[in-house]
């Protein structure tokens, strides 16, 4: 359980960065736009965490509601 929660927070915070990065590289050149490339890549596969850790933690929650239940 901890580890979902862990990996949910870490996820998050990698959204977040790259999220942010998508909005400060405006300029046309070419480093500024593969670092926007490798934003958009890094907030697809935080996002993609997210939801693996969001049902992980879903499924925890109810593993342990059915087991002291």
């Amino acid at each position: 359980m901890i580890g979902a929660l862990l990996g949910l927070y870490r996820s998050t915070l990698m959204a977040d960065n790259a999220s942010y990065g998508l909005f400060c590289n405006m300029s046309l050149s070419k480093s500024a736009q593969m670092a926007r490339a490798n934003n958009i890549t890094m907030y697809k596969i935080a996002s993609a965490q997210q939801d693996y850790y969001r049902k992980l933690l879903h499924k925890n929650i109810e593993s342990s509601f059915n087991t002291f239940a």
